[in-house]
């Protein structure tokens, strides 16, 4: 019989809430039209601000991390860091979080965001999607 020996290996990763990104190359306006920014909404002024990322999964389904609550979708955006001409705003109409999801350990930390109809394909056809 062999023995079992436990082998505790470091966790490497860091993480920052505002880290942005290292060593990224800049894409071109438009070139990535299935992105969207999902953004916390300040329920006491209203005004939003960028807290996770997400990508189209059909005409009217985003998919993103369960943990980001309080929501509003935003297609068309290319620099979310200011307001674009190109950026619309869309709201969450039902929020359907994965049934293991563990806020505590993050297990299973994934969501599908359903917005209000079909805005979201009718306005990424229009910015180019396929």
């Amino acid at each position: 019989q062999s023995e079992k020996k436990t082998i505790w290996l470091p966790h490497l990763s860091c993480s920052c809430w505002d880290s942005g990104i290292v060593n990224g190359e800049k894409t071109k306006t438009n070139s990535k039209p299935y992105m969207v920014s999902v953004q916390e909404r300040n329920k006491e002024t209203e005004k939003t601000e960028h807290m996770c990322g997400g990508f189209l999964v059909s005409d009217n389904f985003v998919m993103t991390a369960a943990h980001c609550v309080n929501l509003m979708v935003v297609v068309g955006a290319h620099d979310i860091s200011r307001q674009e001409s190109s950026a619309r705003k869309i709201d969450v109409k039902y929020y359907h979080i994965h049934p293991g999801y563990n806020s505590k350990t993050f297990q299973n930390d994934i969501m599908l965001l359903q917005v209000h109809d079909s805005q979201i394909l009718l306005y990424c056809s229009w910015v180019g999607c396929h």
